[in-house]
C-alpha cells in the first residue's frame, strides 16, 4: 500500500473503508455501537438486537425479527477537527520543503478514527442471529517538532459471526444463555521485521521523494473465536454476564515472511441494567418519567477504573428520539438517537482512556452513524 504521508488523514480512512473492518490499537476486538458510546459503553444486560452477538449473545433471546442493510459509521477524535484548517493547509502544499514546515507548526498532533461499517448485513430473529460486522480504529501521532515522526498502530478487522440463545429453568430462575463463534479477519499495521504494533516512520522516510510517499504493507492476521453470555432477571432489572474472546487467537505472516502469532486477550464483564420511574421525584420528576439505566463492569485492564461504565437513556415521542449520557472510564458521555421513517442517525461524544490508567491519556471522539431503516 502506497501512501503519501501528507494525504494520511484522508487515504487511512478510504483504506479503512475499502477493507470495511476494524481498527484497535492493542489486541482486543472493539466492535461497539454508538448507542452503548453515547450510554457509557454500557450494553451487557439491555442489548437485543444484531450487536448483541458482540456485546452479549443471551440479548438475542428478547431479539425481535429484523434485517439492516450496510449503515456507515466514522468517530474523529476532537484533535483533529480543531486543527482542521492547519492540515488542509498540509494537504495542499506542493514542495517537500513546504511539507515539512506545515508538518512542524502541527507537531505534536494525535490523529484518531474510527470509520466503519458497523453492519455490512445482519439477520436476526428470536434466539438466533447472524452477520457481518467492521468497525475501525486508527491512532497516528506526530511527534517531535525538529525532526517530525509518525508513529501508526492500527489493525482492521471485518468479522462474520453466528450466534443462538436460548431459556433455561435454573434454580427456578429464567436465564437466557447464548454463544457468538466469529471468523475474525485482521489486516494490522505491525512492523514488518519485530512484529511490533507501533510503527515509527522518521521524517527522512516521509520525504523520501517528491510524492512524499512511503509504504506500509499492513500484516493480514486470521482466527477463530467467540463469546458466551447469560442474561437473567435480578430484582427489577436483568443481570448479564458474558466471557469475551474464548480461544481468539489470530495468525499470519509479515511482509518480511515473519510469522506472527496474536492473541485477543479474554475478559468477563457483568452489567446490570433496569428501566427506573423518576416521575414521583420533586420539581425534576415529570420531566424524566422513566428512562433506562445500566452499569456495566469489564476485567480486561489493570487499573480498576478503566472498567467501569454507567449510562442512562431517555426516550421521547415512543422511540424516535433517544437521548443518552453516562460515564465511560470515569469521563463524560453524550448522545443522539433518531430513528425515523426510513432513516437512521447516531451521534454519540465520548472520551476513550488511551494509557494505562485513566487520567494518563485520555482522547474524545465525535462519532456519527447513518444508515436505512427496513
Amino acid at each position: 500500500m502506497n501512501i503519501k504521508p501528507f494525504s494520511l488523514l484522508c487515504l487511512i480512512v478510504i483504506g479503512i473503508l475499502t477493507y470495511s473492518t476494524t481498527l484497535s490499537a492493542y489486541n482486543g476486538l472493539s466492535f461497539g455501537t454508538l448507542r452503548q458510546q453515547g450510554m457509557g459503553g454500557v450494553g451487557i444486560a439491555q442489548t437485543f438486537d444484531s450487536s448483541a452477538m458482540y456485546i452479549n449473545p443471551a440479548g438475542l433471546s428478547e431479539a425481535k425479527s429484523e434485517i439492516k442493510l450496510p449503515r456507515v459509521r466514522v468517530d474523529v477524535n476532537s484533535t483533529t477537527l480543531a486543527n482542521s484548517s492547519k492540515i488542509q493547509d498540509l494537504l495542499n502544499a506542493k514542495t517537500k520543503d513546504e511539507r515539512l514546515n506545515k508538518l512542524k507548526l502541527l507537531v505534536p498532533l494525535t490523529v484518531a478514527f474510527k470509520p466503519a461499517v458497523p453492519t455490512v448485513i445482519s439477520f436476526i430473529n428470536p434466539g438466533f442471529g447472524i452477520g457481518v460486522f467492521g468497525q475501525g480504529d486508527i491512532y497516528a501521532r506526530f511527534v517531535n517538532p525538529v525532526v517530525p515522526q509518525i508513529i501508526l498502530e492500527g489493525a482492521e478487522d471485518l468479522s462474520p459471526m453466528i450466534a443462538a440463545s436460548s431459556r433455561w429453568r435454573l434454580f427456578d430462575t429464567d436465564v437466557a444463555i447464548g454463544m457468538t463463534v466469529r471468523y475474525i479477519a485482521r489486516s494490522q499495521i505491525l512492523d514488518p521485521i519485530t512484529g511490533d504494533t507501533t510503527l515509527i516512520r522518521n521524517s527522512s522516510d516521509l520525504m523520501n521523494g517528491d510524492d512524499g510517499s512511503f509504504t506500509i504493507n499492513p500484516t493480514t492476521l486470521t482466527g477463530i473465536g467467540g463469546d458466551v453470555g447469560a442474561l437473567m432477571p435480578l430484582g427489577t432489572g436483568k443481570l448479564g454476564v458474558v466471557l469475551y474472546n474464548i480461544g481468539s487467537t489470530l495468525s499470519g505472516t509479515t511482509p518480511s515472511q515473519n510469522a506472527v502469532t496474536k492473541t485477543i486477550p479474554m475478559f468477563v464483564g457483568i452489567g446490570y441494567a433496569q428501566t427506573i420511574d423518576a416521575s414521583s421525584i420533586p420539581l425534576v420528576g415529570g420531566l424524566l418519567g422513566s428512562f433506562d439505566a445500566g452499569a456495566d463492569v469489564k476485567f480486561q485492564y489493570n487499573d480498576m477504573y478503566k472498567n467501569i461504565y454507567l449510562g442512562v437513556e431517555k426516550q421521547l415521542f415512543g422511540d424516535f428520539i433517544k437521548l443518552r449520557a453516562g460515564l465511560h472510564q470515569g469521563y463524560a458521555t453524550a448522545g443522539l438517537g433518531l430513528d425515523a421513517f426510513i432513516f437512521h442517525i447516531q451521534y454519540a461524544y465520548y472520551t476513550e482512556e488511551k494509557g494505562l490508567k485513566v487520567g494518563n491519556n485520555p482522547e474524545s471522539y465525535h462519532g456519527l452513524e447513518i444508515g436505512i431503516l427496513l
